[in-house]
């Protein structure tokens, strides 16, 4: 749509507005024309012609006083009015010689001021209305009688006071025609505004996957998106114009507040809707509804909890995440953080629960990979007949059940990253070997393909038990364990760190600051006499298990001993009875057996209860039942 100013009028007005448009900005989305009128034509009735200019919505016409309402009646538009200003007038008069008789001719209007001024300057002056083309000449008749020195009048008495053979003087100004362009101007900023905000909502609402409907005060729909068609069923014709309480009662519809949330059904589909007021100029105007399918908006929320749920591939953990001022475990960090400006492969070695992702995501995290993929697979968690396909991948139609378009292995989706094989003790032979190729040529081979993909990745591997035994044994390989092990981190387990069991027990507990005076000593001393068998992750088992045993207990140091008891054995009874924490005629090895048969006991022997309840994984109990 053209946004259009129209400047109509005589010759001599036409003439005035050229040389008016000289001299001002105009902004360059508006659109000028000039086209002359001669007022007779609108005078007698007649059709009004703008010669090829075609009058739309966004188009604003300028004209004399005495034409303006005419045209505004007849066109139906916004026409402003070039006004004659009464001073300008008076200023022309005050340059006339005294004596003179002047007639002053305006289309209806007369010069309040004027006959005061004229006797203040001595000057003879009259002043003559008219509204038709009759009335006009009637005017010139009676002026033709008498001695006139000039006459002062619109673009049409100007032209026929030449055809009189008398003197003349145009009564519009530079000035004011200038005020006329300048209004015109600002009505076309706020109507291109808001066309601009009435093309921006609907974009919005065009685009919005949500359903969105506008109401007036009533409740009367006045607009809606495609989105809304298609939830409830019913065109834009038959939604317009409905009013919303058909679906919605009035008592929800105009409760007070902002953004509120509303149920809802439509045709047996339930929607969720939130409704929002609409102010202009403080003036409540009407509300926008937000609407939802509740079904939809399920399916969503399945959806986005189970990629969330999905294994990340962004490591979160940072060396600061890592606890403890025990001398053993800062040498290690020191060290990891080394190892981290390096992308030679790590072999990080340590009991189940000391940490060992920790410090490969730290590692991951300090490289200069860290915006790269930080890719985890615990080897003993997946059955062996699919561990093939989760690290190499496999191309379309590769075997009975496979994804259609094929899928990347976590070699592949690695790329440019750091792939962390966790228990890498569990790999299979066949697969230790695949391995070994992927580390040496650095390139991987999908199943069911017959070309290999180019990896650019760094390797960091785990272990909870002594490799170079399993070498030993010949369930790992030697050729693979020297590649693996070119860098080695060992972790030392909390039983030889002892120190680092406070600044850990005080983290985990901080939401008890009050009480961390009369706890930390009660539970340390505790703490400090047993092996934690499960390292780290015990500890924050039994913490985590002591927190809940305190909630809405009566605090004091005997409580918290009994609380503390109960959180390192959460079940005392015959089939799990408490460790004998200060007994020294068991050595690790019996204490880690007691736990076990234990934990199975209490579960009837389900493993994977078992497993829980230690903190370890089911892998590695079934590994510790195996030994």
């Amino acid at each position: 749509m053209n946004l259009k100013i129209v400047i109509t009028g005589s010759s001599d007005f036409s003439l005035l507005a050229s040389k008016v448009l000289g001299k001002l900005s105009i902004p360059n989305w508006i659109k000028l024309e000039i086209s002359e009128h001669p007022i007779e034509s609108l005078l007698e009735g007649g059709n009004i012609e703008l010669g090829q200019t075609r009058i739309e919505p966004a188009t604003i016409i300028i004209s004399g006083e005495q034409s303006s309402k005419m045209i505004e009646q007849r066109l139906n538009t916004i026409v402003v009015p070039v006004k004659i200003i009464e001073s300008e007038v008076l200023v022309s008069l005050a340059k006339s010689t005294p004596g003179q008789h002047i007639a002053i001719i305006n289309y209806r209007t007369r010069f309040e001021n004027i006959d005061w001024f004229a006797k203040q300057l001595n000057l003879n002056i009259s002043q003559y209305s008219f509204e038709t083309l009759k009335e006009i000449y009637d005017v010139f008749e009676v002026l033709s009688k008498k001695k006139i020195d000039k006459i002062i009048g619109g673009s049409y008495a100007c032209k026929i006071a030449n055809d009189y053979g008398m003197k003349s003087s145009f009564l519009y100004s530079e000035n004011s025609l200038r005020e006329a362009i300048l209004t015109a101007i600002k009505f076309l900023e706020i109507y291109r505004k808001e066309m601009e905000q009435a093309a921006l909502f609907k974009t919005v609402s065009g685009v919005n996957k949500s359903g969105i409907v506008s109401i007036d005060e009533a409740n009367k729909i006045t607009s809606v998106n495609k989105i809304v068609e298609e939830l409830f069923g019913l065109s834009k014709d038959k939604l317009v114009g409905q009013n919303m309480e058909r679906w919605i009662n009035k008592e929800q519809l105009m409760k007070g507040g902002n953004d509120r949330q509303i149920i809802f059904t439509v045709k047996h589909r339930t929607f969720i809707a939130v409704l929002s007021p609409v102010y202009v100029a403080r003036e409540k105007v009407g509300n926008i509804l937000v609407i939802d399918d509740v079904k939809e908006i399920q399916k969503k929320e399945l959806s986005i909890r189970s990629k969330i749920n999905k294994k990340t591939m962004k490591a979160q953990y940072h060396f600061t995440d890592i606890i403890g001022p025990s001398e053993a475990l800062n040498k290690v960090k020191k060290t990891a953080e080394k190892f981290s400006r390096s992308s030679a492969p790590i072999l990080i070695q340590g009991e189940s629960g000391t940490g060992k992702e920790l410090f490969a995501q730290s590692i991951h995290n300090e490289s200069n990979r860290n915006e790269a993929a930080f890719v985890a697979i615990n080897c003993a968690a997946i059955p062996e007949n699919l561990l093939d396909s989760e690290l190499f991948g496999y191309e379309d139609g590769a075997f009975t059940g496979a994804k259609k378009g094929g899928k990347k292995g976590l070699f592949e989706l690695a790329h440019q990253g750091t792939i962390f094989l966790d228990e890498i003790n569990a790999l299979p032979l066949h697969l230790q070997s695949k391995l070994l190729r992927v580390l040496q040529e650095k390139e991987v081979m999908k199943i069911g393909g017959d070309s290999v993909i180019p990896v650019n990745i760094r390797v960091v591997t785990a272990a909870n038990e002594d490799l170079m035994e399993s070498v030993q044994k010949r369930t790992f390989r030697e050729d693979l364990y020297y590649r693996i092990n070119v860098l080695q981190l060992i972790i030392p387990p909390l039983r030889e760190r002892k120190e680092d069991i406070a600044e850990i027990t005080r983290h985990h507990l901080n939401l008890w600051e009050d009480s961390q005076s009369l706890i930390m000593p009660s539970i340390l001393n505790t703490l400090q006499q047993y092996s934690f068998p499960g390292n780290v992750r015990e500890l924050k088992n039994i913490l985590e298990r002591f927190q809940v045993y305190c909630e809405g207990e009566e605090l004091n140091e005997k409580v918290i001993k009994e609380m503390m008891r109960q959180a390192l054995s959460p079940k005392m009874s015959e089939s799990f009875a408490p460790l004998n924490l200060s007994s020294n005629s068991l050595n690790l090895k019996e204490q880690e057996d007691n736990l076990i048969k234990a934990a199975l006991d209490k579960h009837q022997g389900r493993k994977d209860l078992a497993a829980k309840e230690l903190g370890i994984s089911r892998a590695t109990l079934w590994r510790k039942l195996n030994d």
